[in-house]
C-alpha cells in the first residue's frame, strides 16, 4: 500500500482539530497508509525524512492548485512508488533548510491558517483527492 507521512512541528493542542484529523485519517485508511509524526522544532524535520521520499513543504509562497489537480498529482506521485512526505511548520512556518529539502512547495491558500488547521485541511484534501481519483461521490 502507498505511504504518506505528514511531518508536523508541534502537537495538535485543540481537541476539535485533533478529532477532525483523526476522522480524516480513519477515512483515508482504505486508500493509503498515512502517518502523522510530530516534532518539537522545525530543525528536526529533515532528520525524519526518508532519503528517497518525495517531499512537499506547505508554504504560503508555494504553488497553489485545485482539488482535482491535486488529486491527479498525488496519483502520479504514488505511481512512482516513492513515499510522499508533507512538511507542516509551526506558527512561523518552515525554515529555509526544510524548504530547500522539498521537491516542491505547496500553498493551500493565499490566506494564513493556524498550523493545526493546516493539518486538518491537508488531510481533508488528501481524502477528497482519493475519492475523486476513485470516482466516488464527494461534495463539491
Amino acid at each position: 500500500m502507498a505511504k504518506i507521512t505528514i511531518l508536523a512541528v508541534g502537537k495538535c493542542r485543540e481537541r476539535f482539530f485533533e478529532e477532525a484529523a483523526k476522522e480524516y485519517l480513519k477515512r483515508l485508511t482504505p486508500y493509503v497508509s498515512v502517518q502523522v509524526i510530530e516534532v518539537k522544532e522545525a530543525g528536526r524535520l529533515p532528520a525524519r525524512i526518508p532519503a528517497e521520499a518525495y517531499v512537499i513543504a506547505l508554504a504560503i509562497e508555494g504553488k497553489g492548485t485545485d482539488s482535482v489537480s491535486f488529486a491527479e498529482h498525488m496519483q502520479d506521485l504514488l505511481r512512482t512508488g516513492r513515499e510522499i512526505v508533507f512538511l507542516i511548520g509551526d506558527a512561523d512556518g518552515l525554515g529555509n533548510e526544510e524548504k530547500e529539502r522539498a521537491d516542491e512547495l505547496l500553498s493551500m491558500s493565499g490566506m494564513t491558517f493556524p498550523h493545526q488547521m493546516a493539518r486538518v485541511i491537508l488531510l481533508e484534501q488528501l481524502y477528497r483527492g482519493f475519492r475523486i481519483s476513485n470516482g466516488a461521490p464527494y461534495h463539491k
